[in-house]
């Protein structure tokens, strides 16, 4: 009879033990919240990328105007003056020089953004993933948890009925030994 209320109790032991597991488990969604920081970091980074590469953009299509009314001016007979053709000449040339410096900028701010925003969709993909993953396995902790709830039931029946049958002094003795070696009586 002790020896049947030791296996009875063991399993009680263990599904309390996996309960505690269940119940640290449940709800405990960090692995999501940290990946929704990182993706609105990056939603943040690629607003700043972007606005930088608006400006640059904005400042190459300045340039490109100005170089356009140089041309103008150069080029449409407006101006006949040999010294102001040569400024002209120079200025278009510095210009050309800034535009070329600016698409450079352009294109790095365009590089930004698009690197940005990879790394943006593959972390929302992973917290798709994660996401999917963590409410099945949320699910199947409150279905672990249900049953063996239900199991607890039964075991503490199936306690009760071998209890019953023992001399109080012979359980007294068991529950004693039982807790002087962390669960173990027999």
């Amino acid at each position: 009879q002790l020896y049947n209320l030791q296996s009875v109790d063991l399993v009680i032991d263990r599904h309390n033990e996996r309960l505690e597991v269940i119940a640290g488990a449940l709800g405990d969604d960090n692995v999501l919240r940290n990946l929704r920081d990182t993706i609105t970091t990056l939603e943040d980074k690629e607003n700043s990328a972007v606005a930088v590469q608006e400006d640059f953009d904005l400042e190459l299509e300045s340039i490109v105007q100005h170089i356009k009314k140089v041309e103008s001016k150069l080029y449409g007979g407006t101006v006949s003056n040999s010294r102001e053709l040569t400024d002209l000449g120079a200025d278009l040339r510095q210009l050309n020089r800034q535009r070329s410096q600016q698409e450079e900028r352009v294109l790095g701010a365009l590089g930004e953004v698009e690197s940005v925003r990879q790394e943006l969709e593959a972390n929302r993909t992973l917290f798709s993933d994660q996401e999917t993953a963590w409410n099945r396995d949320q699910t199947d902790m409150k279905s672990e948890s249900g049953m063996i709830n239900s199991e607890l039931a039964d075991l503490a029946i199936q306690r009760s009925s071998i209890t019953d049958k023992l001399p109080p002094t012979e359980l007294a003795l068991y529950e004693q030994v039982r807790r002087m070696h962390s669960g173990k009586a027999v």
